[in-house]
């Protein structure tokens, strides 16, 4: 399924708050672990102004919609996870990505994989990042996917001022 949408956002830049996460969500039924999906992939097209600060992103809850969070970061502009959950620069399906862990603003677990070449359109493999999270330790192995967002995290915009996001 194909579809356009946009969002204009004004927000104050706070280091390390996202002040918006607009999304399109897709919520799975019955349970479903990540071993029985054949494949779990993704593609979008956005555009985002240079200067904003955030990203755009898959938001994925592993078992429970506010259990482990896993965020894939595909198109970042002047924002960052806290450097000191680094774990390393590591390649899944071809894409490189810095590796990161962490506490969830949900409380629960969390890891990012940042893509280190930004792309504003893309394709990203989410079982095999998920896959290669639970191989490492750094997410749970063969966990429920409870669901996958795909949107734009808004830490804040240039002076305070109005921008156009649009995927």
């Amino acid at each position: 399924d194909s579809s356009s949408w946009g969002v204009v956002s004004q927000q104050p830049w706070i280091p390390y708050n996202v002040e918006s996460y607009p999304s399109a969500i897709y919520d799975t039924t019955g349970s479903p672990v990540l071993s029985s999906f054949s494949a779990i992939a993704g593609t979008a097209n956005e555009t985002m102004p240079s200067d904003a600060h955030a990203e755009a992103a898959y938001d994925i809850w592993l078992n429970g919609t506010r259990g482990f969070e896993v965020m894939i970061w595909t198109d970042t502009h002047n924002v960052g996870p806290d450097p000191a959950g680094f774990k390393g620069n590591f390649s899944v399906s071809g894409v490189s990505y810095g590796v990161y862990t962490g506490t969830s603003g949900a409380g629960g677990g969390l890891a990012i994989l940042v893509q280190l070449t930004n792309t504003a359109a893309q394709a990203t493999d989410i079982k095999t990042a998920l896959a290669f999270l639970g191989g490492k330790g750094w997410a749970p192995a063969n966990p429920v996917v409870s669901e996958i967002d795909y949107g734009f995290e808004i830490w804040g915009t240039v002076n305070d001022c109005p921008e156009n996001f649009i995927m």
